[in-house]
């Protein structure tokens, strides 16, 4: 063989090589740089955990802490262990409130919610009538009371338009909130 034959045989196997390496070139810088970012990741993800267990201690306080701020609202919330009867307690509330300023409540109706989460809203309308002292001293012990308690809407109306204000009634719907205890 000569040189010529030789160094043409090497240039058209050095050819051959590049074509097939160029081929699958992308294929192997591809996997190369989803390694590359998969070790980046786990780093990243090893990183943020050891982060986390150093925190721990301080992140367990602070679970300590709210929980007993979520023991403290408990006298502020509507007690039951259902809507139903959270409701109930509510109604029962309402009621002795509204005896204590001489205002007669003539219905209540518990409202649903099926708002998920630790704290369910529990909304009763009421009816009541009473004179104009007595429905504000109502409405003022409503939101100023031991309950966590507020208006979500008031519509106060007189019995004949232009008569004097001694017989109001009153329609609202009145909010409170109850702890939801999960079943075990």
């Amino acid at each position: 063989m000569t040189p010529r034959e030789r160094r043409t045989l090497l240039v058209g196997g050095a050819v051959v090589l590049l074509a097939v390496g160029v081929r699958g070139l992308p294929r192997v810088v591809t996997h190369l740089l989803q390694r590359v970012a998969t070790v980046r990741e786990r780093t990243a993800l090893a990183t943020h955990s050891e982060a986390l267990a150093l925190e721990a201690p301080v992140l367990q306080t602070r679970l300590g802490e709210r929980a007993h701020a979520v023991v403290a609202l408990a006298p502020l919330l509507v007690a039951g262990a259902s809507s139903a009867e959270a409701a109930a307690t509510l109604g029962g509330e309402l009621n002795a409130l509204a005896l204590r300023h001489r205002v007669a409540i003539r219905r209540t109706d518990a409202a649903p919610d099926s708002a998920a989460g630790p704290f369910a809203r529990i909304e009763v309308r009421l009816q009541a009538e009473g004179d104009l002292a007595g429905i504000s001293g109502f409405v003022h012990e409503v939101e100023q009371g031991r309950l966590l308690l507020s208006f979500t809407s008031v519509s106060l109306q007189t019995e004949t338009p232009g008569a004097p204000l001694e017989r109001l009634r009153l329609e609202a719907v009145v909010r409170g909130w109850m702890l939801v205890r999960k079943e075990r």
